[in-house]
């Protein structure tokens, strides 16, 4: 419940004056937080394992516990060997959608694991390539009949019923050495997502995309840290560090600001993250314990 205050104030023709404060009360509904997290080192392929992709993914929900408050009942947590294309599917494309069930409510997806692109003349955006995520079962070799096409993520968003769907991605790609994490490529690839791409990904009310590094960039990651660079600072940015006016609450505005000043910084301008959004208001993606 709202509580708003009016005060309304009448003058007769002798310019006196009576003041009337009254109290309004309206109902606020008040939504549900969900969240689904996906964080592959080891994969079937054993070619394909990372070192950092897991810690993410489980820090990423530590977060959501600790400071957002959410129970094992509002967070999938897939992790290795758990997060086959079977189970991802049905996490996002079943379970997610039947959760968040109300326009009120709010969906985190985050995910850490690799990506990969495949050219395809059908592809929908500028590039010409088919964007793809890996689950633990995918197989390189056949992208598009083992890996998940990240149209089909786009297909979700539409059909969650909440208006507010935060989508996070630090794809860590294959052959990973040296602190990085290069992609995928065929030499005539670009990278993995498309501005056009994420373009068309973030439409609709309230929808937030936030990916590691731009389409013509590769995200790194750090020994020292054991995360990868763009997830350590926006964990530091969401607790506390991305607070410019310091309310306790970090929006999309706040937290898209610091990960652009800090992991360039970090990565010595080999890496800049993106936002892509349409919302309407402002939109809170964390809050400072």
């Amino acid at each position: 419940v709202v509580e708003n205050t009016i005060t309304v104030t009448a003058y007769d023709i002798d310019n006196l004056s009576t003041p009337e404060t009254l109290k309004v009360y309206r109902e606020s509904k008040k939504g549900e937080i969900w969240a689904a997290v996906i964080g592959i080192n080891q994969y079937k392929d054993s070619k394909l394992n990372l070192k950092y992709a897991r810690n993410d993914a489980e820090a990423f929900a530590d977060y959501l516990k600790m400071n957002m408050g959410l129970d094992s009942n509002h967070i999938f947590e897939l992790y290795d060997e758990k997060a086959t294309m079977k189970e991802i599917k049905s996490v996002l494309g079943k379970k997610l959608r039947q959760k968040a069930s109300k326009p009120e409510d709010t969906v985190y997806i985050f995910f850490a694991g690799h990506g990969a692109p495949e050219e395809a003349s059908s592809a929908p955006d500028e590039d010409k390539v088919r964007k793809y995520i890996l689950s633990y079962d995918a197989d390189p070799e056949e992208l598009y009949a083992t890996a998940i096409k990240m149209d089909d993520i786009a297909e979700i968003f539409n059909d969650i019923n909440a208006e507010r769907i935060i989508f996070i991605i630090d794809s860590c790609y294959s052959g990973a050495g040296g602190g990085s994490r290069p992609p995928i490529l065929t030499q005539r690839s670009r990278a993995l997502l498309s501005d056009d791409f994420l373009n068309r990904l973030a439409q609709g009310k309230g929808r937030v995309i936030l990916t590691s590094s731009n389409p013509n960039e590769v995200s790194k990651e750090s020994d020292e840290l054991k995360h990868g660079f763009f997830t350590y600072y926006l964990l530091e940015g969401l607790k506390g560090k991305a607070d410019i006016n310091d309310d306790k609450i970090i929006d999309i505005d706040e937290i898209s600001f610091y990960l652009n000043k800090v992991v360039p910084d970090k990565t010595n301008g080999e890496q800049h993250p993106v936002k892509k959004s349409v919302a309407e208001g402002q939109v809170v993606i964390g809050r400072v314990r």
